[in-house]
């Protein structure tokens, strides 16, 4: 759907303010009014076009409610549909003449969208759009929702995710922690690699080796140092190199600058005056001259003509007879007509006196005749009431006679108010008693069934209604905290067995693992510990005898013993040094299976005391519900049973109240029957229980008694009526009789006062013909009268023209109406002359004021220049031109200076401007390349010392090292500090491998939620993209923490933002992509309705809002955009970005 017209009839402050949008390719249309201009009244009234006025509306501060009106033309697939909308509660859709119109047309282009709906989706300002993409990116609406679903099936992997993450944090991490296996054993490797080397290294080979450290790095040094002082040399050579073009034109532009030392600087604005008043006083000149040119032509035609102010004196009488002429013409056509009705009057007359005979001779006056024919006519009327009279009576003896005979044939009626008292009181039972006794019989029937089957329910609780209610009620909460305690037990019970079989099952396969390893030449932690102790064991009873005296039973067994252990303790510990890592790698393992197995027996005993206190819990709970009565149930199914409890009382209460309305309904129906049997009194009543055949039997009683009363009372009445009609009749006649006789007495006196005979009954024609006489000799007399008037007027027009013919000297040829025709050309060609000669004079008197105002305008523009020629010394118009071109072309020398300094300083390596300048002297810019070039080879050469001094230092630092790391004469500390090397290997070993597998799964997961995530975020992130001109280049998902966020991706593809850090105009352009997508997926789906923007790039640099026009441009496509602004700017950005010929702009006044 989109908007062909707007039409703002009676709206807030508008009034027939129409908006047009045209069609074409973008639909993007750009409405601009200043500031209180009607944007937000013009957004509200589409809104209300849509959908109807609210109940109360801020847009009636000009016209009131009746009178507001807002219409539109809508297009649609091809259909248009034009509508008005009125204020009103209903029926406010209306056509051009005020007629209602069927919203489903309306309703269908709206595709289901409401107003909330279209303005949450479709129109938006800057307040709505940060709310709205608020609520997505919070996830508050559907459509923010719909973003964070992709990732939402990913909790058990993240889950894992984590804890390989916390794993591998527990073996190392970038800061060292006691917490950390990795940071344990490699303290251990350092404090047993220092007492090594406190033990067994030689302080003048260790010295020896530190001064051929320091010798090294002293010659290191001192190449790098040259090497430095080459590169420094090279860079500033680069740097002349760059800035010698710059410092050369810089010279050429101060050479030339020097040949305007005396041009005098006139200044960009008083140049653009200077010339904008020279071409003032060139216009004016021009302008001058046109005028002349034309105040000449002008005199020249007043000249040419010759006007004739003697016709023009006579003007108003020349008018006046030819205004008279048309009269006289057309009464000298009347005239041969006037004539033929005059004789066709005289016949008339004579056949008028023929028909009245004597009469016509000596006829009465119309007053004598006008009372004859009134008594006459009174007679007649008299005659007729007569006749009426008489047949009326007539008719009133036969009604009579007929009702008098109906009475006495009618059969007589007893008494029926017990009949109908006992009938009202059935009917207040309703038409439907008999079906609502049997539906509440019914009823209560299967109320009694559905209690039956709920107490059934209840097993293995067994009772009758009374028993269950008299059970005690356990609070429910009471239930819900022995579902709370027993969960947390379950939950610990199977938390703790699995970490258990976790936990077994790991130290299992170390124990095999263990077993392989001891197989081979690997020498466990436990072992070595065992074969020292069993050395100290035989070392300790040769100590005491050696410094206390002790006896020994056989010295000797025990000096061989003692070599024996050594030896094995020493041969242990080779072979444990010989195959350090696997006995490290033994040891650590031996460790972990124990901490595993210890984890196990811990976790076994959790889930022991879980399992304890579960039973105590059900125990407690068991002996409760048989203390109240109840079944023995678990808490979860006695929830259950409690609900099918409340579910029985409920039926319980149900059957009760289906029982006692059928029992009362019932009862009443049987009271009713029997009245209306005993008002009856008739042994035909139908037999049953039901109610309604009794009472239809009893009604059809009634109504025939009641009908017969009714026609017995009607036909008393109209006896009565035909008596008092008769009186009416005898009173009617003799008023008549009396009438015709005054009448008869009044028609003898006239006619013996006029002396006339006339029948009575015939005397209205005659007098009809006496008034067609006078009628005829009057017209006769006025046709004469009008004949002598015509001739009249048309002499005295003829001796008028006669006279002013003789009076303008125009000869007297022809008739008169060739005379006149011939004044009334005369006087035409008179006032033409007049009138274009006024003309000339009035364009003479507009050209000379517009001479004297264009030399007042050249004169102005000269004193304008005045002050600037003596500057400049200029003694005419072209001296100034010139003096304003060298005054330009010095100033734009100096800005040229300006910007080759501005070049320097850039490449200058930050350094001043002089000293850059200074750089070049003496400078022989020819044997730049040469020098640098040179310079270059010995930079290459010291790079290559460099790299050998390096060398010679690394291998004085590894010799070094070497010493440190030599062996001292203690086996035991080299091997412990090879076990922890090799537990160190272990755990590097082992962190690399859980790292490793934290980095692919957390792979495995941002691939898999980039594969599944909503195709709205992938069209959002490219609108984003577009619109902060690639800074940013995608949105995503972050699910790992307790609540989704999204994300912004910048242009390097490592760095997310979250959407609280972004800038205000960033957050804008956020939102506006997250609700373009929105819209872009409402028109994918067929809801292509307008899309309002309301000032939408407040927040937006240029470049910005023209990516912004293009996105909004781009969705323009598929459907139309309609974008409000105050802002003059941004019209501007769009027409070019549309273009100048697709570019549509409607203006609000």
């Amino acid at each position: 759907m989109r908007f062909a017209t707007l039409s703002l009839e009676r709206y807030g402050r508008f009034e027939d303010c129409e908006l047009s949008f045209r069609q074409g390719d973008p639909d993007l249309h750009v409405v601009y009014g200043a500031n209180e201009a009607g944007k937000s009244t013009s957004l509200a009234a589409v809104s209300d076009l849509l959908f109807g006025f609210p109940a109360r509306s801020p847009y009636n501060f000009v016209y009131d409610y009746a009178l507001l009106r807002v219409g539109a033309v809508l297009e649609d697939e091809g259909h248009s549909f034009a509508c008005r909308r009125k204020k009103g509660t209903a029926g406010t859709l209306i056509d051009a003449e005020d007629r209602l119109l069927d919203e489903a047309m309306l309703l269908a282009m709206l595709r289901g969208q409401t107003r909330e709906t279209f303005a949450l989706s479709f129109s938006l300002d800057q307040d709505g759009l940060r709310a709205g993409g608020r609520a997505m990116v919070e996830a508050r609406n559907d459509l923010g929702r719909a973003l964070f679903a992709a990732g939402s099936g990913l909790t058990g992997v993240a889950d894992e995710l984590a804890r390989l993450e916390s794993e591998a944090d527990a073996i190392w991490g970038q800061r060292a922690a006691a917490r950390r296996s990795f940071t344990q054993a490699q303290r251990d490797f350092e404090a047993q690699t220092r007492a090594v080397r406190d033990q067994a290294l030689k302080p003048k080979a260790w010295l020896d080796a530190k001064g051929a450290v320091a010798d090294a790095q002293q010659m290191l040094e001192e190449v790098q140092r040259r090497r430095d002082a080459v590169l420094a040399e090279v860079s500033r050579l680069e740097r002349i190199r760059r800035i010698a073009p710059a410092v050369r034109l810089r010279s050429d532009h101060l050479a030339a600058l020097a040949a305007h030392m005396d041009t005098i600087d006139i200044g960009p604005q008083r140049e653009h005056a200077a010339e904008a008043a020279m071409a003032e006083m060139e216009a004016a000149s021009r302008a001058r001259a046109a005028a002349q040119n034309l105040v000449n032509e002008a005199r020249a035609q007043i000249d040419a003509l010759s006007p004739d102010p003697s016709v023009l004196a006579h003007d108003a009488e020349i008018d006046a007879l030819i205004a008279s002429s048309g009269a006289v013409t057309k009464g000298q056509q009347d005239l041969a007509r006037l004539s033929e009705e005059r004789s066709a009057s005289g016949g008339l007359v004579a056949r008028l006196r023929a028909e009245a005979g004597a009469l016509a001779s000596d006829p009465p006056t119309r007053i004598v005749s006008s009372r004859l024919r009134e008594i006459a006519l009174g007679h007649a009327e008299d005659l007729a009431a007569l006749r009426q009279i008489e047949e009326s009576e007539q008719d009133l003896a036969e009604r009579r006679v007929a009702i008098e005979r109906k009475i006495a044939d009618r059969p007589q009626t007893g008494n029926l108010t017990a009949i109908v008292t006992a009938i009202d009181l059935a009917r207040t039972l309703g038409a439907d008693a008999d079906a609502r006794c049997e539906l509440a019989q019914r009823k209560a029937d299967r109320a009694a069934a559905s209690l039956d089957v709920a107490l059934a329910r209840l097993a293995p609780w067994s009772g009758d209604a009374s028993a269950l209610a008299a059970l005690p009620r356990l609070a429910r909460h009471e239930i819900e905290d022995v579902r709370s305690v027993l969960s947390e037990a379950e939950t610990d019970l199977q938390r703790a067995r699995d970490a258990a079989s976790r936990a077994r099952e790991e130290a299992e396969a170390l124990s095999l693992e263990m077993e392989q390893l001891s197989s081979g030449a690997a020498v466990a932690d436990e072992e070595i510990t065992a074969v020292r102790s069993e050395r100290d064991a035989f070392w300790r009873p040769l100590r005491a005898h050696m410094r206390q005296g002790m006896a020994l039973p056989s010295p000797d067994e025990a000096v061989d013993a003692y070599e024996t252990a050594v030896a094995r303790a020493d041969e242990r510990g080779d072979a444990r040094y010989a195959a350090a890592d696997e006995s490290s790698r033994l040891t650590v393992m031996g460790q972990r299976r124990t901490r595993l197995l210890l984890a196990a027996d811990q976790a076994d005993t959790r889930a022991q005391a879980a399992s304890d206190r579960r039973e105590s819990v059900l125990t407690g709970w068991a002996r409760k519900l048989a203390e109240a009565g109840y079944p023995a149930l678990e808490p979860n199914r006695f929830l259950g049973w409690m609900s099918e409890r409340e579910t029985a009382e409920a039926a319980h209460r149900e059957a009760i109240d289906a029982h006692d309305d059928a029992s009362a309904i019932v009862a009443r129906r049987n009271e009713l029957r029997a009245g209306l049997v005993a008002a009856l009194a008739d042994e035909s009543v139908p037999k049953g229980e039901d109610l309604l055949p009794l009472l239809a039997f009893a009604t059809r009683i009634r109504q025939a008694g009641e009908a017969a009363a009714e026609q017995h009372r009607l036909d008393e009445a109209a006896l009565a009526q035909i008596g008092q009609d008769a009186e009416g009749l005898q009173r009617r006649r003799k008023r008549v009789d009396e009438s015709m006789t005054t009448r008869m007495e009044a028609w003898r006196v006239l006619l013996v006062e006029a002396d006339i005979d006339l029948d009575i009954a015939s005397a209205p024609a005659a007098l009809d013909v006496l008034d067609e006489l006078r009628a005829a000799i009057a017209a006769q007399r006025d046709l004469q009268t009008r004949i002598d008037g015509i001739a009249r007027d048309a002499h005295e027009h003829d001796e008028s023209v006669a006279a002013l013919t003789a009076s303008l000297g125009i000869a007297a040829s022809g008739g008169g109406v060739t005379l006149l025709e011939g004044m009334r050309a005369r006087l035409s060609a008179a006032r033409s002359t007049a009138s274009v000669l006024e003309a000339l004079e009035e364009s003479i008197a507009g050209r000379s004021a517009e001479m004297a105002a264009e030399d007042a305008r050249h004169a102005a523009a000269w004193a304008s220049l005045t002050t600037l020629l003596e500057e400049t010394g200029a003694t005419d118009l072209q001296g100034l031109g010139a003096a304003i071109e060298c005054s330009r072309a010095a100033r734009a020398l100096r800005h040229a200076v300006s910007e080759a300094e501005a070049a320097i300083v850039a490449a200058g390596d930050g350094k001043g401007l002089d000293e850059l300048v200074g750089s070049l002297e003496d400078v022989d810019a020819d044997g730049l390349a040469v020098r640098i070039q040179s310079l270059s080879g010995q930079l290459t050469q010291l790079n290559d010392e460099v790299a050998t001094a390096a060398s010679a230092h690394g291998d004085a630092r590894r010799v070094f090292a070497g010493l440190e790391a030599q062996s001292g004469s203690s086996a035991d500390a080299a091997s412990d500090a090879e076990q922890a090397r090799a537990e160190l290997a272990v755990l590097a070993e082992d962190f690399i491998l859980k790292r490793a597998e934290a980095v692919t799964l957390r792979w495995a997961i941002e691939q898999y939620r980039e594969r599944h995530q909503d195709p709205m975020l992938l069209r959002a992130s490219e609108i984003f993209r577009r619109l902060t001109i690639g800074r940013y280049a995608a949105l995503r998902i972050d699910s790992d923490g307790p609540n989704s966020r999204l994300l912004g991706l910048r242009d390097d593809g490592r760095t997310v933002v979250d959407v609280g850090a972004m800038s205000e105009g960033t957050t804008d352009q956020l939102f506006l992509a997250l609700r373009l997508a929105a819209v872009e997926q409402s028109i994918a789906a067929g809801v292509r309705l307008p899309f309002l923007a309301d000032d939408l790039f407040v927040n937006f640099d240029d470049e910005r809002s023209e990516a912004g026009f293009r996105v909004l441009a781009e969705l323009a496509r598929s459907t139309q955009v309609l974008f409000f602004t105050h802002h003059p700017h941004l019209a501007a950005i769009a027409r070019s970005v549309v273009g100048e010929d697709l570019h549509s702009e409607c203006s609000l006044a």
